[in-house]
């Protein structure tokens, strides 16, 4: 059996970080329980890899809205380099 994917079926608002979305690790398993074959197209891998670009995005501005407060308000706190892409 395929299993074919499209970007809606995957489309999350949280960032992947560390490990698939639990949704997603669950659905993967239950497929392989059957022998079900998983088919991603290019253009669902394209738009899960923008819509994932943007939530990065996100969460560099949150981080460096967040550094800049506490800056503000002369709280100190250790820093890291925070990658630029």
């Amino acid at each position: 059996m395929l299993v074919i994917l499209n970007s809606d079926v995957l489309y999350t608002n949280g960032f992947v970080h560390r490990s698939l979305h639990k949704q997603w690790q669950q659905f993967a398993d239950s497929c392989r329980s059957v022998n079900a074959e998983l088919v991603f197209p290019s253009t669902a891998l394209y738009e899960i890899e923008l819509r994932q670009s943007d939530l990065y995005q996100s969460e560099l501005q949150a981080i460096g809205n967040a550094r800049d407060l506490l800056e503000r308000y002369g709280i100190g706190f250790r820093t890291r380099p925070v990658p630029q892409e």
